[in-house]
């Protein structure tokens, strides 16, 4: 009988500074022993990696945590493990002397029935398809909904997204989006073919979590979490702990947010008319976030680089494919999509018997990273992300609506009646009560106003606020004066039009050149409401404004009343008032994408049908 090994080392927390990665998972209250069976089951994830690379635990347990433990909450523990593991280097042959060697470390926090898993990318894909595996263990991921509203209520800094559209060359597969508030930058057209993979934004939750700061980034349906590095365990300990403690309250309190970016696309609950595969496609490795990417899962892309995949759909979501290596077949596999609590599994497996394994084998391994896959349907569905979505075209409400008063002014007349172009300038204001004076009473004491109404006109108005704000506002009489004017498509098409066709002026130089031609011989301008003489000093001012600073534009078209649009998203509604709202918004969500799309942004002005509040 072989004598016992000795018990490895354990680890001490002081030593540990581990990143904030982890994958947090749920358990039902009362689970025998639920700690024991998941680090039974990571430890046997790094054993069946012996064959393969050498892996070997070298340390096991987790020791020096009375103070990193010190918590109200009995309820609270930790354990770590630590493995090494061989590699060869990609640049060296198989028979080379040259090996990588590099530890790693798996180290878990608990919380009631709550626990946070940092791994290494290796352990971690074991994990999830652990997690999927039949008969399931009695851990479960953290719902999508409870990550989102925790996670993902700040601003957006980062999104992933796959795209649930059918592949065609004028249209990307997937795209990544970073900066200060990328959700305001999503397009309603362009934008809702595409699903959410993953995102990072600011950390928003309650101030009792307090060790919640920065930036936090997500895979949800991955119930992946990643923020930063730390100094100490102690430091990782906390972020854990009230990472867990969020979600245990959110979970608590319902609160779930099935759609914090409302305009992607929105996924579909079953696999019902799902129809006709034709394609399976995988994204590179640069369009998942670092936290996501291991270096099994860039192998398994260069595998999937090297294969071919011919599919073969059917009347349901299954199909088949013939699959080998570099041009060739060797044999064909299966795959069953099922979906449970609203989430898809791809279960890849053998279809016959392969005329070359060795061909087939390591593009079914490949497939297992489900992560970096999407499956194309005739039927217009799309599986990715481990969700299905249909892509459609799909209704969104303009969201830059502004509702002002346009009481003592004649809003079907757009401009002072007079035929000459200088006399309409000269009449602005003064007692005349058409739009044109109202948008002077509006914007006029902001900064530098000009109308440039005549031919080749830049706009209507230019307005150069004090804080260096850049706005050009276009007008356009109401069609009916009555109260219960109805909502008119027309009544925006030309306005909107022209808005789209002067985007180009929102570029500064360009508009400073363009205001030195005036359409007038004494084109009206104001500053802070009074006339000036000149454009003079509008443009040098113009030409010295901070190229920082925001612009946007703006469409004044009163005849859309607040009322009337409350009454279109009514059930009450009349359905063809509500179909003219969507002509009405569809026309205008396209012109705010070409302003955002410039850095800029489009607000558009209706009639509130409110009698201005005196002061």
């Amino acid at each position: 009988m072989p004598p016992e090994e000795p018990p490895l080392e354990p680890i001490h927390a002081d030593t540990l500074k581990p990143y904030v990665s982890v994958v947090v998972l749920t358990f039902p209250s009362g689970t025998f022993s639920p700690l024991k069976v998941l680090r039974k089951a990571l430890l046997r994830f790094v054993t069946t990696q012996r064959a393969r690379n050498g892996a070997e635990v070298v340390s096991d347990g987790l020791e020096g945590l009375d103070e990193a433990l010190d918590d109200e909450d009995s309820q609270v523990s930790a354990d770590a493990f630590a493995y090494r593991k061989q590699t060869r280097p990609g640049w060296a042959q198989k028979d080379s002397p040259y090996l990588d060697t590099t530890y790693s470390l798996c180290v878990w926090i608990a919380r009631e029935n709550w626990i946070a898993i940092s791994c290494d990318g290796t352990i971690e894909a074991k994990l999830q398809r652990w997690l999927d595996a039949s008969p399931r263990p009695v851990f479960r991921r953290v719902p999508a909904g409870i990550i989102n509203s925790t996670l993902l209520s700040g601003d957006a800094k980062n999104l992933w997204l796959r795209g649930a559209h059918g592949r065609r060359r004028t249209k990307a597969d997937s795209k990544t989006l970073s900066g200060q508030s990328v959700g305001e930058a999503l397009n309603p057209l362009d934008d809702s073919t595409f699903a959410l993979g993953s995102a990072r934004a600011s950390v928003n939750v309650s101030p009792e979590f307090s060790a919640l700061t920065g930036i936090v980034g997500t895979t949800p349906r991955r119930s992946k979490i990643w923020f930063s590095s730390t100094h100490t365990f102690a430091e990782f300990r906390e972020t854990c702990l009230d990472l867990l403690r969020a979600l245990a309250h959110a979970s608590a309190s319902g609160a779930e947010d099935e759609h914090p970016f409302p305009l992607l696309a929105t996924e579909s609950t079953d696999l019902g008319g799902v129809s006709g595969a034709y394609e399976l496609t995988w994204c590179d490795p640069d369009d998942l976030p670092s936290a996501e990417v291991s270096s099994e899962l860039l192998a398994a892309w260069d595998t999937l680089n090297r294969a071919t995949v011919i599919v073969t759909g059917g009347p349901d979501a299954r199909f088949t494919a013939l699959v080998g290596l570099d041009g060739t077949v060797g044999g064909s596999l299966s795959c069953t999509p099922s979906i449970a609590k609203s989430k898809v599994d791809l279960s890849f497996g053998y279809h016959g018997e392969p005329t070359d394994s060795a061909q087939v084998r390591p593009v079914l391994a490949a497939l297992k990273f489900t992560q970096l896959l999407t499956v194309h349907y005739d039927s217009g569905h799309s599986v990715t992300q481990e969700a299905v979505y249909k892509s459609k075209i799909e209704d969104h409400e303009f969201r830059s609506w502004r509702w002002e008063s346009f009481s003592g002014y004649d809003i079907s007349r757009e401009k002072p009646s007079f035929s000459v172009a200088q006399k309409i300038h000269d009449a602005i204001g003064d007692g005349d009560k058409s739009l044109f004076s109202w948008v002077l009473k509006t914007f006029g004491k902001r900064g530098y106003l000009t109308c440039d109404d005549g031919s080749n006109e830049v706009a209507d108005f230019v307005l150069v606020a004090d804080d260096g704000e850049l706005s050009l506002i276009h007008v356009k009489g109401a069609n009916s004066a009555s109260p219960m004017r109805q909502i008119s498509a027309s009544s925006l098409e030309v306005v909107t039009g022209q808005a789209v066709k002067n985007l180009r002026h929102l570029d500064a130089e360009r508009l400073s050149q363009t205001l030195r031609r005036a359409p007038v011989a004494s084109p009206a301008v104001w500053l802070y409401g009074r006339r000036e003489r000149d454009r003079a000093d509008m443009i040098e001012f113009l030409e010295t404004r901070n190229s920082r600073a925001p612009s946007k534009v703006i469409i004044v078209q009163p005849h859309i009343t607040e009322p009337a649009r409350a009454r279109a998203l009514m059930a009450a509604g009349r359905p063809f008032e509500l179909q003219r709202l969507r002509l009405v918004e569809m026309l205008l969500n396209h012109a705010r994408a070409g302003a955002i799309g410039l850095g800029s942004d489009l607000v558009a002005i209706g009639d509130s049908l409110e009698e201005p509040v005196s002061v």
